[in-house]
């Protein structure tokens, strides 16, 4: 949270791209990092019937800030100024009671208890195998297509529509994101991910035609768009609560730091992997990431195991 203190300004009195990169890299640099925490936290301080929900519930804030972000963005017609007062005002408002909650929450219990424990807990190297395979196939599909189909092939096709793009496209996954609160914590985690891969993969094979056919239909595009991000947002909610739910306490940050740290290195290799890419070769590489994904929730649907509502000590400390 300091270093995340010391972007504010840095972004807000940018005046180069250098100073804002800056900015934006240390802010994202700590709040990358918190996440880890966060969901380590979270996971050992929820009773157990409701850990999917917090999990859930608690960072899909997210998407409701993307929305807020698109609306400003569409009011102000993308006004630098506007943005950067926005961001000063909202800083304002929220880091006194950040820092004040942080500094206000207990300790995680279990946490303290097995850290110090003299015994520490290991899994068998078939099963961390097959739990990294399935982490990491789930982050690979979330990280590397998150938002490429509204902020690069939408405003490709509909260049004066991209705010109406990323507005709807962020609506939809908040709305999902939190209709899964509803079943979260009463549906199978296993084939929950199942079918959140497979809808993502099948709707995102249907972008194909509507390019090559229809490129110019919008409400075909749009649909596909909204489609596609619900089941997005299913496989994102169960990547959150699976990534804490799958390693022991006491290295339990370190290996949600490990899967997230991979995916995001693919992510900034892809990049410069894509950078000649047409669209139709955005599309086919898409698939293929939501067909990684899709491996990932087969494997742990035939051979992993459902968390569902279960306390740590009867499946892993």
């Amino acid at each position: 949270m300091t270093l995340f203190a010391v972007s504010i300004p840095l972004i807000i009195l940018s005046s180069n791209v250098l100073e804002l990169g800056l900015g934006i890299g240390l802010a994202e640099f700590s709040l990358g990092g918190d996440e880890n925490t966060i969901l380590s936290y979270l996971s050992e301080m929820t009773p157990k019937n409701l850990r999917g929900k917090v999990l859930v519930g608690v960072t899909n804030v997210a998407n409701f800030g993307a929305v807020v972000a698109a609306i400003l963005s569409i009011l102000t017609g993308f006004s630098l100024f506007i943005q950067k007062l926005s961001f000063a005002t909202l800083m304002s408002i929220t880091i006194f009671i950040i820092v004040i909650t942080r500094f206000s929450i207990p300790e995680s219990f279990r946490w303290k208890y097995y850290k110090n424990l003299h015994e520490k807990i290991y899994i068998s190297k078939k099963d961390y195998f097959v739990r990294f395979y399935f982490l990491i196939a789930m982050a690979i599909t979330i990280v590397l297509t998150y938002a490429l189909m509204d902020l690069v092939i939408g405003p490709y096709l509909f260049p004066k529509l991209t705010s109406w793009i990323i507005l709807a496209a962020n609506i939809g996954e908040t709305v999902a994101g939190f209709s899964i609160l509803l079943f979260i914590d009463s549906f199978n985690r296993k084939l929950f991910s199942f079918i959140a891969y497979l809808g993502g993969a099948i709707t995102m094979f249907f972008f194909i035609p509507q390019y090559i056919y229809i490129p110019k239909a919008f409400n075909i595009f749009l649909v596909l768009l909204i489609l596609n991000g619900i089941f997005g947002e299913f496989g994102w909610a169960s990547r959150v609560v699976y990534e804490p739910e799958l390693f022991p306490t006491n290295s339990r940050g370190m290996n949600i730091g490990i899967v997230r740290g991979i995916a995001y290195s693919l992510y900034v290799a892809s990049i410069f992997f894509t950078s000649s890419f047409n669209e139709f070769s955005y599309l086919i590489y898409n698939l293929g990431m939501w067909i990684i994904g899709f491996s990932g929730a087969l494997v742990w649907l035939l051979y992993g195991i459902d968390t569902k509502k279960k306390p740590w000590k009867k499946y892993l400390i």
